[in-house]
């Protein structure tokens, strides 16, 4: 699950984060309850969930949602705060 669409991660750099968990479980399963939540913003979107050793803290697994570009990725972003989500631009 830790490498769910590396296609769509190598089509752009840019993104949008929405989560970030401590086992890829827990990272998928946040997904899934995001993107029910809010569907109306990530519907027909994919999602990476990417493995990140952070010094001090351990392996995390981030939740992104792969944009196009930049101004894409925040654009999104601010469709998503505006529902009632929390998130931020990530390269």
């Amino acid at each position: 699950p830790a490498a769910a669409a590396p296609a769509a991660a190598a089509a752009s750099e840019w993104s949008m984060q929405i989560a970030s968990q401590p086992t890829a479980e827990s990272a998928q399963s946040t997904y899934q309850d995001l993107a029910q939540r809010y569907g109306g913003v990530l519907q027909g979107r994919g999602v990476n969930i990417v493995r990140a050793d952070i010094e001090g803290k351990g392996t995390y697994y981030r939740v992104r949602i792969p944009a196009t570009n930049r101004d894409e990725a925040i654009q999104l972003c601010t469709q998503y705060k505006a529902a009632g989500g929390s998130c931020f631009v990530s390269r």
